[in-house]
């Protein structure tokens, strides 16, 4: 059996602000009005937060199993709701900004199929339900 993540959500008003923890850390979702009052990330945000922390970490951690240095490296996340419920998102770009001393790019483009096809779980949860693009700029600075 694999490991046993677990989360809880607690409502702290009387609209869509929930205080949610997990692992002993803590996080603030809502909604935006008249639903919620803007005082967190609202769900799908939290998403993309997740979304782009483990594509950074699987390319940080690969990186590093081909003795590749890596001193700067940031993702962000762009996604595209549906129109239609469930509202999630029809379609996600990512785009990596790697800066690293020796990364080719032939190192790089085999670091992120691995990540897209084997290693990152939340990209693996959303393959083949949501059009995801990725998207790089490599720097040696």
């Amino acid at each position: 059996m694999g490991q046993v993540l677990e989360a809880s959500v607690e409502l702290k008003n009387a609209k869509m602000l929930f205080e949610c923890e997990s692992g002993g850390n803590t996080v603030m979702t809502d909604y935006i009005p008249p639903y919620g009052d803007g005082q967190g990330f609202m769900p799908l945000q939290l998403f993309l937060v997740s979304l782009a922390s483990c594509l950074g970490g699987t390319i940080t951690f690969l990186a590093k199993t081909m003795s590749k240095e890596v001193s700067e490296l940031s993702v962000d996340a762009v996604g595209t709701r549906r129109e239609q419920h469930p509202m999630g998102f029809d379609s996600i770009a990512l785009n990596v900004r790697i800066v690293s001393a020796d990364m080719d790019e032939e190192s790089m483009r085999k670091i992120l199929v691995s990540a897209e096809e084997k290693i990152c779980p939340v990209l693996a949860m959303i393959k083949g339900n949501v059009k995801v693009s990725t998207t790089y700029q490599l720097s040696t600075r």
